[in-house]
């Protein structure tokens, strides 16, 4: 049927109209003469401060489109980054730690104050808080198969408090993840499953072995002071800046590879178990040179669920509903994970 030429003339320019807008959301084809692609980011300005390499948080602001926010309370300078879905990143001057989204994490060096600008050591931004904010900075994974490690185990029981042992919380803690990551559809090999000792060595071997993805060790804490409790993570510090709380500096190539990878799994597992834990003091994401986090050949994380000293968070610990809570926690930061690695 021929359509009347005014008809035909309106159909053709709607058309028209429609081409633009479809190409604009199936984006332009990759590799083809003339596809648009995005403009590299420019490269953050660096000052140097006692021989280290700073950025500014100004510019990395302004890389994601965030908004800042410096205020003062008395001597201490804090600068807020409010991202578009308000979200904040809230730095404190001279303090070896940062506030993301509301969930705590360390810093390897302080943050500087120079010619009224706030300055994060170059590390800091490129190791830990740019694979969180970026998660398309880093390498695709797949994530099937997992080690779950049992802390402790045999002869070394672990932190303890009267008849109760670290090892056996740990191990209880282990079979559950274990248990929820095979119903998920994962590959789990568990590096321990009864009360055996293994070295360190041997726990690091299993991931090697079995060519597992990730790595995950469950631990709970212990100190002299019986006031503390919390939940803290910890992965790997870089080469070349101290651990946690020492002056210890990473080792040359230990966890480079997977040290960024690491940083986004810690910070996606500590808001988990918090969120899931309700009331649990936020211990944060810490950086230290644990063994089996820097030697394991695959994106690895050691889990402190928690103070065996504290009497109530012992007593919280020992509840199998709340250990359930903290399983599932541990379970959906690696699904979150394996979404954001697709």
């Amino acid at each position: 049927m021929r359509l009347p030429s005014a008809l035909r003339l309106a159909v053709l320019l709607l058309l028209a109209l429609a081409a633009p807008v479809a190409f604009l959301c199936q984006g332009a084809p990759q590799g083809e003469k003339g596809s648009l692609k995005p403009a590299p980011p420019k490269p953050l300005r660096e000052m140097t401060v006692n021989k280290r390499k700073y950025v500014f948080l100004k510019d990395v602001a302004a890389r994601y489109g965030f908004r800042t926010y410096a205020q003062q309370k008395g001597k201490t300078r804090i600068l807020t980054l409010l991202t578009p879905r308000k979200e904040t990143i809230v730095f404190t001057v001279k303090e070896p730690f940062f506030q993301l989204n509301g969930t705590q994490a360390s810093l390897s060096f302080p943050v500087e104050y120079q010619k009224g600008l706030f300055l994060l050591e170059k590390t800091d931004y490129t190791e830990f808080l740019e694979p969180i904010l970026q998660t398309s900075t880093l390498p695709r994974r797949k994530i099937q198969h997992i080690v779950v490690d049992a802390g402790h185990g045999g002869k070394d029981q672990g932190a303890a408090s009267g008849k109760i042992l670290e090892k056996d919380l740990n191990l209880a803690m282990a079979r559950k993840v274990a248990s929820i990551l095979r119903k998920r559809g994962y590959t789990v090999t568990m590096t321990r499953t009864e009360d055996t000792t293994l070295t360190l060595d041997a726990r690091c071997n299993t991931v090697r072995e079995k060519k597992a993805d990730l790595f995950l060790s469950i631990h709970c804490n212990a100190l002299e002071d019986k006031k503390v409790s919390g939940i803290e993570v910890y992965v790997a510090n870089p080469p070349g800046v101290p651990s946690v709380g020492t002056t210890t500096l990473g080792k040359d190539g230990a966890a480079t590879p997977f040290q960024r990878t690491s940083a986004l799994w810690a910070y996606y597992t500590q808001r988990a178990l918090l969120k899931a834990a309700g009331d649990a003091q936020d211990r944060g994401v810490r950086r230290k040179q644990f063994k089996v986090v820097i030697d394991s050949p695959a994106p690895a994380m050691l889990v402190e669920l928690g103070y065996l000293t504290n009497d109530q968070e012992r007593a919280k610990l020992l509840k199998p509903d709340y250990q359930d809570k903290l399983a599932v926690a541990l379970c959906d930061s690696i699904d979150k994970l394996r979404q954001a690695l697709k």
